[in-house]
């Protein structure tokens, strides 16, 4: 349903942008690139399709691609909640380049907005094996 309602209003980013989701849950992450790249086209500023393709990146072990989704999502972000959650997917990446000195600052950046994020950063270290 959502790649019919995607293709009937191809000017609507969020139909686009569920699309997209949809075809990535289902492994069809190369169309959902496609899609998300021709949304980004056409609403460069949409965070969410900044996010999504991160993710596709980071999924395929893409981690320089997904840090610049991860910056772009930042870079749009609009509250202090939005920059957390990238900063603590930017230091995601750091981790799995075991970079923990970078991934340490990207974490503390994520908890001076969001003190909430603490139990997921721990979580994260912890998967990793840093502290």
């Amino acid at each position: 349903a959502a790649q019919i309602i995607a293709a009937t209003v191809p000017d609507d980013h969020g139909a686009q942008l569920q699309a997209a989701i949809m075809l990535a849950n289902f492994g069809r992450n190369d169309e959902a690139v496609d899609r998300l790249k021709g949304l980004l086209r056409q609403h460069p500023d949409c965070r969410d399709a900044h996010i999504a393709l991160g993710d596709i990146h980071f999924y395929r072990g893409n981690f320089d691609q997904a840090s610049d989704r991860f910056k772009s999502a930042l870079s749009e972000s609009r509250t202090a909640k939005e920059r957390s959650a990238m900063h603590v997917r930017l230091g995601e990446i750091d981790l799995s380049r075991e970079d923990y000195a970078a991934a340490k600052i990207k974490f503390r950046d994520a908890l001076q907005d969001d003190p909430e994020l603490e139990a997921t950063v721990k979580t994260l270290q912890k998967r990793t094996g840093y502290r």
